[in-house]
């Protein structure tokens, strides 16, 4: 149970307008979002052209996450994403896990950690990152 109080001190709330850019390549924030009112989407750039354009691909709305891709680099890698992820809703409210409380977690609570990870989805490293 240690595992898991230590793990909800460290969510922080968030609260977003409207068009209000939550992550993105100028932002590089490590964390973990989880949704609890209103929605996002994820702009994907687009690659044919390399800069400045932008296509929705995914929306996210309450009851879910998104930044797995962030929780599963290691915490030296240096990264670009290649995703802009706004507030598409009225506002959006969440509740953040950082990167740093994440590797806290992994140091003491490994099987609660193992767990965790196998929620994540490996794909997002590919899809919304770039070395």
């Amino acid at each position: 149970m240690g595992a898991v109080a230590l793990a909800l001190r460290c969510l922080k709330p968030a609260s977003y307008s409207n068009s209000q850019i939550i992550n993105s390549t100028r932002i590089g924030a490590r964390e973990l979002q989880f949704i609890v009112k209103g929605s996002v989407s994820v702009l994907y750039t687009n690659r044919t052209t390399g800069r400045g354009s932008y296509g929705p691909d995914e929306s996210y709305g309450p009851q879910t996450y998104f930044g797995d891709a962030m929780m599963l680099l290691p915490a030296e890698t240096r990264f670009r994403l290649k995703v802009r992820i706004t507030c598409c809703s009225r506002s959006c409210h969440s509740f953040i896990f950082s990167k740093l409380h994440f590797d806290a977690l992994c140091e003491g609570y490994i099987p609660i950690v193992r767990a965790m990870k196998m929620q994540l989805d490996q794909a997002y490293i590919e899809k919304w990152i770039g070395f």
